[in-house]
């Protein structure tokens, strides 16, 4: 995390500092707009559950959508266009609030258009950095994004808790709409302007075609396949599990909320030891070694919460969240690292929205299971239940097609020298991931 040769990369650091506001103005956000709903326009319980699941839905309904459009424009101006847009929609609450015209409805018009803005910003910069960066830096750049998106999960809530205590929930939302602001101007600094790509084959206006083909593309490679299905389980599970922690710490175990918050920071620390170690575990164990470690450790994290004594509950949910943070933040750095290196260029925008519908919305199911299950067998049955379906997966994984991935592409042995000079003819277009590390350190300008 300290070290990696992005260090000296400019662009990349402003578009990190950026995206790393985003995340922090996203946690405020986490705690703002509830607030602002509960103690201000006195929402209901159902009301402020509407209002989390405008943050999960646009995943559903339009990551492959917004996977289309970052394949067909250049994604730079689309991370702009998103920050200004959530800028905007946050602004207008205070102005509300000023003139006393704030609503319930307002509230939720401007969580639903965040929403939908963030599934753009997520699938636009997770297709950018393999161009930014090149294929062979992708670990790094994801460890240092992942590391500070971990420092939010960490910060975020207690510094929107302190902003809240101090300023109220108008003064917070201000200052999660700076964020954005912040993060604009820094995207807009990025020099590099990349090269937009289109599939190969695909009319403009065949909008169905060229959706088909990121849900194609990953049902036709093994690896893709095998890692999609992967994280599906694995958050559904996780889901699950964690829709039930707190009912086991608080109704079984009797832990107290001070208790509660305690273990739940370990769960963040979890998250930045995973992001600061990921790249070394992967080469001290192979990168498919490090996948099925990380996701056994998950699931083991769940089942020793489930079966150990209840006396013992404080000290082994806090080394539950612990392992959990670290399996997780490993996991997913890996991962999208290793998508970002197999797949081509002018697919990634697709395959990653694709994708990102499939993974939350499995996460979402997972956490209505884990209640309807939690219900009907036992919250800690449901969380063991859980736990082992967590180790299926990773069994799976092991003997999946995964298994023969060493490390990551861009990482391996430079090729002999007449495989080297080989090239494609002019107008011929160029697979990345045949070529990686040509055309998306030198973008055609």
């Amino acid at each position: 995390m300290l070290t990696g040769q992005l260090w000296s990369h400019s662009d990349f650091k402003r578009l990190w500092f950026g995206q790393s506001l985003s995340s922090f103005g996203d946690r405020i956000s986490r705690i703002a707009l509830p607030t602002l709903a509960l103690l201000t326009l006195d929402a209901t319980t159902f009301q402020v559950g509407l209002l989390a699941a405008f943050g999960v839905l646009p995943y559903l309904l339009l990551g492959p959508f917004a996977g289309l459009l970052a394949d067909r424009v250049a994604r730079r101006p689309l991370l702009v266009v998103a920050d200004v847009g959530r800028l905007l929609s946050l602004l207008s609450l205070p102005l509300a609030h000023l003139a006393g015209q704030l609503t319930l409805t307002h509230l939720m018009i401007v969580a639903a258009v965040n929403g939908v803005l963030t599934v753009f910003f997520d699938v636009a910069y997770q297709s950018y950095i393999p161009h930014l960066v090149g294929r062979e830096h992708i670990v790094e750049a994801n460890s240092k994004m992942s590391f500070t998106r971990s420092a939010a999960d960490v910060g975020g809530a207690a510094l929107g808790g302190g902003l809240l205590q101090l300023l109220g929930a108008v003064v917070a939302v201000v200052v999660d709409a700076v964020t954005f602001l912040v993060s604009a101007v820094s995207v807009l600094l990025v020099r590099d302007r990349e090269e937009v790509r289109t599939a190969s084959g695909q009319k403009p206006g065949a909008v169905l075609a060229d959706l088909k083909i990121g849900f194609t593309t990953i049902g036709g490679d093994g690896r893709l396949r095998t890692l999609m299905t992967a994280t599906g389980v694995l958050n559904l599970g996780g889901a699950a599990a964690s829709a039930l922690v707190l009912v086991y710490a608080y109704q079984i175990a009797g832990l107290s909320p001070l208790q509660v918050g305690i273990a739940f920071g370990c769960g963040g620390v979890g998250l930045l030891v995973g992001a600061s170690t990921a790249a070394k575990l992967a080469e001290k164990l192979s990168l498919s070694t490090a996948l099925v470690v990380t996701i056994a450790a998950s699931g083991a994290s769940s089942i020793v919460l489930a079966t150990s004594p209840v006396s013992a509950a404080f000290v082994v949910l806090m080394f539950s969240q612990f392992v959990a943070g670290l399996a997780n933040s490993t996991y997913n750095i890996h991962v999208l690292s290793l998508v970002a290196g197999i797949t081509p260029f002018e697919l990634l925008g697709r395959v990653g929205g694709t994708a990102m519908s499939v993974v939350h919305g499995s996460g979402a199911l997972g956490a209505a299971l884990g209640g309807t299950i939690g219900a009907a067998l036992g919250v800690r049955a449901t969380i063991g239940a859980a736990g082992g379906l967590i180790i299926v997966v990773a069994i799976l994984v092991a003997l999946s097609p995964v298994r023969s991935i060493r490390q990551h592409p861009g990482n391996e042995p430079a090729a002999p020298a007449a495989e080297e000079a080989a090239e494609p003819a002019a107008g011929e277009t160029v697979d990345p991931a045949e070529s990686a590390g040509e055309t998306e350190k030198q973008p055609a300008r």
